[in-house]
């Protein structure tokens, strides 16, 4: 279906209703072929038409039509393919970090919000705590799980407290809840590791409670959720109360929790097919990497870039598992070739260096005693091995000491994103207070319209041959017509002026055409109802008789 195709795919980029006169040159055909294709579409409801113009737009049945049968997978530009290569790249990153890390560059790159749905924290096994100090009273908790999982905690404490008390119970810790699963590590601190602490440290309470808050935070959040003001940007939220409606959605963390897929393919679930709300779309896939599971989502309006947001969800999974499944092997592959090298003799007494064996007869150990030449080779082999074994560990501690001062800078930047994203949400809300405002009187208004048009009515009788008691009556109607206008005016409304002006669709609502012999074709004949404004917003516009 060429013209669904094309619908959408122009509704998805412009937002707008699309009329039959648009695609008029795309088809090379007429305006009116057009709109009986159209209506057809309506018809069998891929299509819907809106109150507020002529123009047709996507039904979800529509959508769903053209995701199952229309939709190709969009090729993705060099830029996007570099930004989420340079955090698969990045070996010093665990793979929890490269799922949030690339989710967030997805999210940039769409302007859709994004959600992680990591493993359950019952899943995750501690591996290792480590403290990192920014000053007196203020440090970064880092926790590691089996599963490559790292959470960043802000750890606050009041009372001074040396480095060394920290180090012994950062020591203390590790010694006694590495390998607990992370939901249980709250009550083994309570029962195992609190005691010690009371009995070894001065500042027990405080460093405690510092750990304590860390371990608890950490146990509750297998959920997040990036930029979530991006999808509120698009035109289908700008209603403040629909706005609101999806904030307090997104902040609900049961139900994100939700979102969750079972499935491993890219699935698409458009308004009314996903449990969390109606208006949006969620596209969202399950990963498994090392044994660790999770859903990785995108949530928009219905009108989505589905082709764009299909394959960078698809090129993340595909990159995710070829990196860590690479890395495992390589892993392999180090160990099976670090494997020592054994001298041996053979049953002929031929050394396996290939050397002639002079070992004692009968008595072939190849050990201290061995005079074949090779004993004393292997020994400096194995050093060998040993020095580039302790250089490798020392190189490791220097990029895990790398890593730690790149996962500190990028929390002191997150921070200031967290900032200055604060202060959007603080404007963006003052900006909708004052949007509902200073138009919380427009239904009042609406109901007041009516006796205005009532009022004018009614003056409008010629009083010139009436008794003089309705020429009183109708003088106190023009009085009260008067107050009302007034009073009507104090909040900001406004009639539209319109007779003998060009018809503007703004303002004018045309209800009859006639030729009139004074006036150009388009000109406001007469005003037969009066517009109003209310501020700067049409709340009712005129209807007018317009020349034709």
């Amino acid at each position: 279906m060429p013209l669904l195709k094309l619908i959408i795919e122009d509704y998805i980029k412009t937002a707008r209703p699309v009329s039959s006169k648009s695609l008029i040159e795309t088809l090379n055909c007429s305006s009116a072929t057009i709109r009986n294709e159209m209506s057809a579409l309506e018809e069998i409801g891929l299509l819907e038409k809106t109150h507020t113009s002529s123009g047709r737009i996507p039904s979800e049945k529509g959508y769903r039509y053209y995701v199952d049968n229309i939709m190709v997978p969009k090729e993705l530009t060099g830029d996007d393919i570099l930004k989420l290569q340079t955090i698969f790249r990045n070996n010093s990153l665990m793979l929890n970090d490269t799922i949030l890390r690339s989710m967030e560059i997805i999210s940039e790159i769409t302007s859709y919000t994004s959600v992680v749905l990591g493993s359950s924290s019952k899943d995750n096994h501690i591996s290792k705590v480590e403290v990192v100090p920014l000053d007196e009273h203020n440090f970064i908790a880092i926790v590691i799980t089996d599963k490559g999982h790292v959470e960043h905690k802000k750890m606050f404490i009041t009372e001074e407290t040396s480095l060394k008390e920290i180090k012994q119970v950062v020591d203390l810790i590790n010694k006694h809840i590495v390998g607990t699963p992370i939901d249980e590590v709250s009550m083994k601190l309570e029962y195992e590791v609190k005691p010690i602490i009371g009995a070894e440290i001065k500042q027990k309470e405080a460093l405690y409670n510092a750990f304590y808050n860390v371990f608890n935070d950490i146990t509750n959040t297998n959920i997040k959720v990036n930029n979530a003001s991006h999808m509120l940007k698009e035109p289908e939220f700008n209603d403040p109360m629909k706005m609101q409606k999806i904030i307090e959605k997104l902040e609900d963390k049961d139900l994100v929790k939700s979102i969750k897929e079972e499935d491993n393919g890219i699935n698409i679930y458009i308004g009314s097919e996903n449990e969390f709300d109606d208006d949006v779309t969620i596209i969202k896939t399950k990963y498994s990497v090392n044994g660790e599971e999770g859903t990785i989502a995108l949530i928009g309006p219905k009108r989505m870039e589905y082709d764009k947001a299909t394959t960078l969800l698809e090129f993340l999974k595909d990159n995710l598992e070829r990196k860590w499944v690479m890395n495992n092997e390589k892993e392999i592959k180090e160990e099976i070739h670090e494997e020592p090298t054994k001298c041996e003799c053979n049953e002929n007494k031929e050394c396996t260096c290939g050397e002639e064996c002079h070992c004692e007869e009968n008595n072939c150990t190849c050990g201290d005693d061995c005079n074949c030449g090779c004993h004393d080779e292997i020994k400096e082999n194995k050093k060998d091995k040993k020095e580039k074994k302790k250089k490798s560990k020392e190189e490791i501690m220097q990029e895990e000491i790398n890593s730690l001062n790149v996962i500190i800078k990028d929390l002191e930047n997150k921070v200031l994103l967290e900032k200055a994203e604060l202060i959007n949400y603080r404007k963006r809300k003052d900006d909708e207070v004052s949007y509902m405002l200073k138009y919380s009187n427009e239904d009042m208004v609406k109901e007041l319209l009516p006796i205005v048009d009532n009022f004018e009515r009614a003056i409008k009788l010629d009083d010139d041959n009436l008794a003089d008691e309705l020429s009183k009556f109708l003088e106190g109607f023009k009085m009260i017509y008067c107050h009302l206008v007034k009073a009507l005016e104090k909040f900001g409304v406004k009639a539209i002026d319109g007779a003998n002006k060009p018809f503007d669709p703004t303002y004018h609502q045309a209800v009859l055409t006639e030729a009139h012999g004074d006036l150009e074709s388009g000109m406001v004949i007469e005003v037969l109802q009066k517009g109003y404004l209310l501020k700067d917003k049409v709340i009712r516009p005129a209807m007018v008789k317009v020349s034709e």
